[in-house]
């Protein structure tokens, strides 16, 4: 049997429908394409259900990872204690091209773990003169793609359970440890469900429910095994539960899934978004990694935009890896700011690494076990010895377009709901506009912009809406065709001068000044959105809720583009304004909210905390029992309405 993976530009589409096309079309087997690990599989067919997993929309990451090393002389023997490994990032379907630009300094050797073909660098720092500090900087340029999934729930799938790929991904560790209890659990959740996709969802959701998120990584360890043993249970429900980090919820996922003979790892990797900052700008992003475990071992320290994470993934024969992320509650769903370090746990680092006893290495305050490291997600050091170890994240951007469209493209997808996204984005931008303008006492400039990253960010995403009416949709797509098939092909950046000769190329006539005088300015005016900011600013401002109410929907009926804002929408600002303790404008914007939406009990509930926070409690509890009379079963206003009275007593 084979895998074939479908490559439209940048779309990347796995459809088995287009597949069996392709066979009744073509007497030779295909060869598959793949990224990363594939298995072998052999498959039962429906032909009349429809299963894809998309590769959509990059973001570009011109990466800088920083590891530093600060030994104490006092506390370590430098031929000893000095070696380090880190990961590389490798490529996937999900992310690539990688392209590896330099490492300072040389490594000492390379290493390819032989069984989930992880790469990864390393080094003996006892082979140079002794430091205060040894500091490893790796350059990265690399692609990283949202991935989507769907599938029919009466696929079905068979696996090869002879393959040595299903082997390695079903099998029983230290760390997945299939016990007899973990068979049962498994038993319980799954029932007689025989579908792959549908037993993992199961699995999900039962790890979603029972998981609670609390911080025991270096008190608790991450095996199957510790989080079992450690049961806790809700004083009110008595209900059991677990606790853990991310690192806990993907265990938990991976091991029941092995249980149920699905194939499944982790992936570990940064997450997150933040280019604007420098290296005189990064921050230590928690103080727990500074604590030690009991027997005294240590973790990186993480700086920077970029956080630690660990999230999972299971295996559907003639489809590939469908992304699972518990601790995030997504299900077949992978965001394009995850970056994968390596796949897998319990690795192999190489001949190098200590075997039968660990002698301090480890990662994350847990020590190697056999020459494997749990979770390689930074770096393996010398836990033991070395209190102190960093690893700084920076990343840089590429010209405009390329955040803005990664942010705008969101919104392209799927597409039946593109138009309605759009639309929406436009409205979010004009809120995020109007709170800038509220959070700096009435005023909007250009310096608004530049204080908030997120919101200039923002801006160039909406100055690629602004091209797509300028250009049409269909030109549109065409245009960013071509650009990202230019950047990924070539693994360049593209300047803003050469973007604007491709999309006039598709648009046939002069973008001058969309360019020239809309790219480059941080006006309002520019944008076209002055009036729509100004307007919904001196609304919340008045004094006559009749009045401001009366005016919204005049505006709202009048530009419904600019004006006719969800409920959810309007809820934020309302929270916004009244966790800014401005009570009056808040309670405007509910005002508004009590005509549009009059059966809805969290507006009720929203207008009667601020008249609580006013001091107005008779007020309050009115708007409380209306919560209650369209919502009976919403517990916080009961609690609310009781601790008021006692307090009136």
């Amino acid at each position: 049997m084979f895998i074939y993976t479908f490559l439209f530009k940048w779309v990347y589409v796995r459809s088995f429908i287009k597949l069996l096309i392709l066979i009744a079309l073509m007497s030779y087997e295909l060869q598959s394409y793949s990224q990363g690990t594939q298995l072998s599989s052999e498959i039962s067919i429906d032909t009349s259900v429809k299963g894809e997993i998309l590769y959509i929309n990059p973001r570009v990451y011109n990466l800088q990872y920083i590891f530093e090393l600060h030994p104490d002389s006092n506390m370590i023997n430098p031929e000893k204690h000095l070696k380090v490994w880190i990961p590389v990032f490798g490529e996937w379907d999900e992310q690539n091209p990688v392209n590896l630009i330099s490492v300072n300094p040389e490594p000492d050797g390379t290493f390819v773990d032989p069984e989930y073909g992880n790469s990864m660098l390393y080094w003996d720092f006892s082979k140079v003169a002794p430091m205060d500090s040894y500091v490893v900087v790796i350059n990265y340029r690399l692609e990283s793609f949202n991935v989507y999934t769907e599938f029919d729930s009466l696929q079905e799938f068979r696996y090869d359970v002879t393959n040595n790929d299903y082997q390695l991904n079903t099998r029983s560790t230290y760390l997945f440890d299939i016990t007899p209890e973990v068979k049962k659990m498994t038993k319980e959740i799954v029932g007689q469900e025989s579908n792959p996709y549908l037993k993992a969802k199961r699995i999900f959701d039962f790890v979603t429910k029972k998981m609670r998120y609390k911080f025991v990584r270096h008190t608790l360890g991450a095996t199957m095994t510790t989080i079992l043993d450690s049961p806790q249970k809700d004083t009110e429900t008595g209900e059991i539960y677990y606790e853990g980090v991310c690192d806990h919820f993907s265990i938990f996922f991976v091991c029941l899934c092995r249980a149920a003979g699905i194939p499944a790892r982790s992936v570990i990797g940064p997450v997150g978004w933040g280019p604007w900052i420098t290296e005189d700008q990064l921050k230590l992003r928690s103080k727990l990694h500074t604590e030690l475990t009991q027997e005294g071992f240590s973790a990186t320290r993480l700086y920077g935009a970029l956080a630690g994470h660990i999230w999972a993934e299971f295996y559907l024969p003639e489809y590939g890896w469908v992304p699972v992320d518990p601790t995030w509650r997504q299900f077949g769903f992978r965001s394009n700011m995850k970056l994968n370090f390596t796949k897998g746990r319990n690795l192999i680092i190489g001949p190098n690494a200590p075997q039968k006893k660990h002698n301090g290495y480890g990662d994350q305050w847990i020590p190697l076990h056999e020459g494997r490291v749990n979770a390689f997600g930074w770096g393996v050091w010398n836990i033991a010895n070395i209190r102190v170890a960093k690893g700084k994240f920076l990343h840089f951007s590429d010209p405009f377009p390329a955040d803005g469209y990664s942010e705008f493209a969101n919104n392209l997808y799927p597409e039946y709901k593109a138009e309605v996204n759009v639309t929406n984005f436009k409205k979010d931008f004009i809120l995020s506009l109007l709170t800038s303008k509220v959070k700096n006492g009435g005023i909007f400039t250009e310096e608004n912009f530049v204080k908030d990253h997120w919101l200039n960010y923002t801006r160039e995403a909406y100055l690629c809406q602004m091209l797509r009416q300028i250009t049409g949709k269909e030109n549109f797509d065409k245009i960013f065709q071509n650009y990202l098939d230019i950047r990924i092909s070539e693994g360049r950046s593209i300047s803003t001068t050469e973007f604007q000769e491709i999309a006039e190329s598709y648009s046939g006539s002069s973008l001058n000044h969309f360019f020239e005088k809309i790219v480059n300015s941080k006006s309002l005016d520019q944008l076209g959105l002055e009036m729509q900011v100004d307007t919904l600013y001196t609304l919340i401002k008045q004094k006559d809720i009749t009045s401001a109410v009366n005016s919204y929907n005049l505006l709202r009926d009048k530009y419904p583009e600019d004006f006719n804002f969800n409920k959810e929408q309007i809820n934020r600002l309302a929270l916004y304004l009244r966790n800014v303790n401005m009570f009056d404008e808040s309670i405007i914007v509910y005002s508004w909210m009590m005509q549009l939406f009059p059966d809805w009990f969290e507006v009720y509930n929203g207008i009667a905390d601020v008249y609580r926070y006013k001091g107005e409690n008779k007020t309050a509890i009115k708007y409380y029992a209306k919560s209650l009379e369209l919502n009976s079963d919403f517990d916080y206003a009961k609690e609310i309405v009781t601790a008021i009275e006692e307090l009136s007593k």
